[in-house]
């Protein structure tokens, strides 16, 4: 492996900025550890949360896709341990022939994201960001599956804490390869007709408040009886959790996919 291709491991401070909007460069971050938050200013120069990401998640790769600035800023809401993926690993990607087939399908999906954050920051002023010190880390969420149809959703295991945010919930994918695009932090199982989808819905820590987020859904979710998600676009996408009990079923309350997440 020559240096060219080496990554790198760098460590920020909850608080730091990590990439500033409209600053060039063009290193693709890989979270190993923490949290980070994503955030444009809009027209009225207020600034708008994005998407808060986790481990796992990549940030940093639309100005190399599209031979941008930086588009956004990102600041560490924890202390963050991540992986420069620098230009070289992925052009020479994107260079294979494989890579070569795949560059307009990818610099089409970028673009649709740059267009989505723009109106996104229009249409969603941020509320004010609490100081990082007043953040509440001992929580507990849990994830408690209510009906024998849930259980068996969980392989027969009717609860679960979790512990990272963003947390994403989708089916099971048993194909090769059918899962690609789908990564789950938690894989519900179950046989056809299927009623879960393969993303279905995430649970997002944004400071001291909780969201439930749909996913993309076709049969959607009812949240303490609001509906979120589906096909019916004028349906709720996300929805603030309570502080205690929450009720979600997956699709229509007759599937009998009945959830609790309750945070305490």
């Amino acid at each position: 492996m020559t240096n060219e291709h080496r990554t790198t491991i760098v460590n920020f401070m909850a608080g730091d900025t990590i990439i500033q909007e409209g600053n060039g460069c063009d290193d693709i971050y890989y979270i190993v550890s923490g949290n980070v938050e994503i955030i444009k200013k809009n027209s009225d120069h207020q600034e708008v949360v994005l998407a808060v990401l986790g481990p796992g998640d990549v940030f940093g790769e639309l100005g190399q896709i599209l031979g941008l600035h930086r588009l956004a800023t990102v600041i560490a809401t924890t202390n963050v341990t991540a992986e420069i993926i620098e230009p070289s690993i992925f052009n020479s990607i994107l260079n294979s022939p494989i890579g070569q087939r795949l560059r307009p399908i990818i610099h089409s999906m970028a673009e649709r994201i740059r267009i989505h954050g723009i109106r996104l920051t229009e249409l969603e002023p941020r509320i004010k960001k609490p100081d990082l010190s007043e953040v509440d880390e001992e929580r507990t969420v849990l994830l408690v599956a209510d009906t024998a149809e849930s259980i068996q959703t969980l392989d027969g295991v009717d609860n679960m804490e979790i512990t990272k945010f963003p947390f994403r919930v989708g089916r099971f994918c048993p194909g090769r390869g059918e899962g690609l695009f789908y990564r789950n932090d938690l894989n519900l199982i179950q046989e056809m007709p299927f009623t879960i989808s393969k993303t279905q819905f995430s649970i997002v820590r944004n400071y001291n408040e909780y969201f439930l987020v749909d996913r993309s859904s076709e049969m959607g979710n009812i949240v303490n009886g609001v509906t979120v998600g589906g096909l019916d676009e004028h349906t709720e996408r996300r929805i603030q959790l309570s502080l205690g009990e929450n009720i979600v079923y997956i699709g229509k309350r007759h599937y009998n996919l009945k959830y609790r997440i309750i945070i305490q």
